[in-house]
């Protein structure tokens, strides 16, 4: 729901927009099983969420940190009045700072064993993790993430509706779809990793996410399947083993939108 999010915050500081193109579908269905989902992560949390947020102490730690910091700040300060003593050299005041300082230094190394033992010892907290979204299989797992893309196109639509803004949802091509693109020897040598850990959230993923694009066409959704764009293609499109496009397949994917803003144009 990252797009849906950051289209309310723009349009809230005043910006506008003509339309609102959202091409997406990759990212929503091989993240969370490869990055989120195995750190038990909500689904609807940006990728890599534990890892964004995993450094940030707990309020205990926090707690202790500011009491050893304060510690070193009265010990600096406590040495400090004694050199700026007159009698600075005599026995007795050096008696007291080195008693006072003893003090001081024990209770910097036990605070510094305390955050040393709560940093390592950080159980996975609501922060790190969100609400539980365990799942009973895989296909759960995916329903869910595609229910929750489906669900923000919706919202997106409106949101967009509402402030005259004409809106586009883009389903993008990935060449782990299969039959979508002819490859050369070449161009799979560069573009197709049968191993590939996004492979099966494309192969699981995308068949549920072109189903539930025909949804939102029924729901009046402006939607664009292009995932076999390519498909009459042999020239080599794919850069990566991922999902990137060279000029030749970024020009293509910006035509075949063109083509459809252009053969539907917006009420007025």
């Amino acid at each position: 729901p990252q797009q849906l999010m950051t289209l309310a915050w723009v349009l809230s500081l005043g910006g506008e927009y003509d339309i609102v193109v959202n091409i997406d579908g990759f990212n929503e269905v091989v993240l969370h099983p490869t990055e989120n989902h195995p750190k038990q992560v909500h689904v609807a949390y940006p990728r890599g969420w534990h890892e964004r947020v995993r450094e940030l102490p707990r309020s205990e730690i926090v707690h202790t940190l500011y009491r050893h910091a304060s510690f070193r700040i009265n010990r600096r300060r406590w040495a400090n009045w004694f050199v700026d003593q007159p009698l600075q050299y005599s026995p007795m005041l050096n008696f007291l700072w080195r008693t006072r300082d003893n003090w001081f230094r024990q209770q910097l190394d036990h605070d510094l064993g305390i955050i040393t033992s709560q940093w390592l010892n950080q159980a996975e907290v609501y922060m790190h993790t969100g609400p539980d979204n365990s799942y009973d299989d895989p296909d759960t797992m995916y329903d869910q993430m595609v229910t929750l893309w489906q669900r923000s196109s919706q919202q997106l639509e409106r949101l967009c509706h509402a402030n005259g803004i004409r809106y586009l949802h883009v389903l993008q091509p990935n060449q782990y779809v299969e039959g979508s693109k002819p490859m050369s020897k070449t161009e799979r040598k560069v573009a197709f990793e049968p191993k590939h850990k996004y492979r099966p959230g494309v192969i699981d993923g995308y068949p549920r996410l072109q189903a539930a694009g025909r949804q939102l066409t029924d729901a009046g959704v402006d939607f664009l399947d292009l995932t076999m764009v390519f498909a009459r293609t042999p020239e080599a499109i794919y850069i990566d083993d991922c999902c990137h496009y060279n000029q030749l397949g970024n020009r293509m994917l910006a035509d075949a939108i063109a083509d459809r803003l252009l053969a539907r144009p917006a009420a007025d």
